[in-house]
């Protein structure tokens, strides 16, 4: 929360304001001219009063401090509330509005009065429309207090930026497996271990008495009726399974259509919604994205929606390239246990060849092929 007492209150000349002073101005005038003391008088009061308004709401915007932290990487498209604090720094209570600053339509929220020390709260929705980074409103103090004559600004927060991922479509994680269990299983070997991470339960391990609550489909029928007693499976836990995410971001050379922009979009939202429908899968392992480009970019980290909404970050930023490097193939090598997905917007991409030719088994999701577990959000802009 920000303390700086070097951006001091400023001064807002509001209508009635204007008008205040210059119908004063004409009584008093009237006052002088025709020798009526008591329109003078009238006149030099209701100045006064303006000049203790003034006073009284510089005071007011001084006393208070903000801040407002900028929300996790949000999806295009989502809804999601900014929580802001606002502490009154001074030895007496203080009222005044706290508003969005530099927007066209600001919001703002009215505190009635905040005891001396004491912090309230304030949230807004916020929703964007496109991926990217975006600016979050600064927030400022906004007082006239006690009479609306005079109002004085002071700003109390310079706000933040948004991380923005592309939007999330809708995936058929089952679909998904099924989907990638055929296009990856080139060998028996390979087909094996994709269909041993299928099961939630795990591999066998033995047998143990029935205890209840256990599954009428775990019982070990054969067993149990050679012993004479009801006997289950056990089961050991199946190693998660690993994700590689590689995007090929290309664009044609020449100025980027309506089209290539849409293929470019079309792969971030399958990559981001794979990663996100995955993590929220039964076993997920570690996650690891590649972003093509002159030089290739590379996140990795746990199975969890906090690493796809903070490791998928590049996403927002990707505006293709017309040049994609060459990738090492033993970046994809790295676990046994794992599906590799190259998402890409053209067909026959070279950086499938070059992974096929080095040894690495990979689905392709590219946008001339329809992909049946994978339902593409629009959002629509404000």
């Amino acid at each position: 929360m920000t303390d700086d007492t070097r951006d001091l209150p400023r001064p807002v000349a509001t209508k009635e304001a204007v008008l205040w002073l210059g119908v004063n101005l004409v009584i008093a005038f009237v006052g002088w001219v025709k020798l009526i003391n008591l329109l003078s008088f009238i006149a030099y009061l209701a100045l006064a009063l303006q000049l203790v308004n003034a006073v009284i709401a510089w005071r007011m915007a001084r006393k208070l401090v903000a801040a407002r932290t900028p929300p996790p990487p949000l999806f295009a498209g989502e809804t999601a509330t900014v929580v802001g604090k606002v502490r009154n720094r001074s030895r007496t209570r203080a009222i005044a509005v706290v508003r969005e600053a530099g927007v066209m339509l600001p919001r703002s929220w009215f505190l009635p009065a905040l005891a001396a020390g004491e912090s309230a709260e304030f949230t807004g929705l916020i929703d964007y429309r496109s991926r990217g980074r975006h600016k979050l409103p600064a927030v400022e103090a906004v007082s006239g207090y006690p009479f609306g004559l005079i109002q004085f600004r002071r700003p109390l927060d310079p706000g933040g930026e948004v991380v923005v991922l592309p939007a999330l479509g809708g995936v058929d994680l089952p679909e998904l497996r099924r989907w990638l269990l055929r296009s990856t299983a080139a060998t028996d070997a390979s087909r094996r271990v994709l269909r041993r991470a299928a099961p939630a339960d795990g591999d066998v391990r033995g047998i143990r008495p029935y205890r209840q609550g256990d599954s009428p489909r775990d019982v070990h029928w054969k067993t149990s009726a050679r012993r004479d007693q009801l006997l289950v499976r056990e089961y050991d836990r199946t190693p998660p399974m690993d994700l590689f995410v590689v995007v090929d971001p290309w664009v044609p050379s020449v100025p980027t259509d309506r089209l290539s922009a849409g293929k470019l979009e079309w792969a971030l939202s399958v990559a981001v919604s794979v990663a996100w429908a995955w993590v929220h899968g039964e076993l997920p392992g570690h996650v690891t994205l590649l972003v093509g480009g002159t030089v290739w970019t590379i996140r990795g980290g746990p199975g969890t929606p906090a690493f796809v909404r903070a490791g998928f970050a590049p996403l927002a930023d990707a505006t293709g390239a017309t040049t994609v490097g060459p990738i090492p193939p033993e970046l994809l090598r790295g676990a046994s246990r794992a599906s590799r997905l190259v998402i890409t917007t053209r067909a026959n991409s070279p950086v499938v060849a070059q992974l096929r030719a080095g040894g690495v088994s990979v689905a392709v999701a590219e946008p001339s092929r329809p992909l049946p577990w994978f339902t593409p959000r629009k959002v629509e802009e404000k």
